[in-house]
Order: structure tokens, then C-alpha cells, then sequence
């Protein structure tokens, strides 16, 4: 049963590493979540099939995850750091 991983703020540096190493296990499916277009299109020339959308609004919250199993969260905190 493939697992599928959604990983926030994969458009990144960390987040895009987290992905193309994801993607080499059989029985795993990263699901790479960006708050943009332009932000996906690495991940896209790579392979990756993202999803679009803002994690902070509820209804993109619900689309984005719904049928991801594990959540791993790269984004930047909102504030200064």
C-alpha cells in the first residue's frame, strides 16, 4: 500500500530535497503542496505533480491533505525569525 507523504513548503530548499527523495521509494508518494504556480514549476520540471493552494485558508487546508497520511511541515513561520 503506497503511503502518501504531503509535504508543506515543498517548493523550498528543503522542501523540493524532501520531495525527490520521497519519490525514489516504491511505496511512498510525495504529495509537494505550493502556494503558487510559479513556486511548483521546479518540481514540476522534475517530475512532481503539485498541488496549488494556501494551507492557512480551511478550504484549501482540506483539498491540499485529504488523502495524505502523514504531514510534514517545511514552511516558514509566519513573523520574523
Amino acid at each position: 500500500m503506497t503511503k502518501k507523504i504531503a509535504i508543506i513548503g515543498a517548493n523550498g530548499q528543503v522542501g523540493s530535497e524532501v520531495c525527490l527523495f520521497l519519490r525514489e521509494f516504491d511505496d511512498v508518494e510525495p504529495i509537494a503542496i505550493s502556494r503558487t504556480e510559479v513556486g511548483a514549476a521546479f518540481l514540476r520540471a522534475c517530475g512532481i505533480t503539485p498541488r496549488i493552494g494556501d494551507i492557512s485558508k480551511p478550504e484549501d487546508a482540506a483539498r491540499l491533505l485529504a488523502d495524505a497520511d502523514l504531514v510534514a511541515d517545511f514552511s516558514l513561520p509566519g513573523g520574523s525569525s
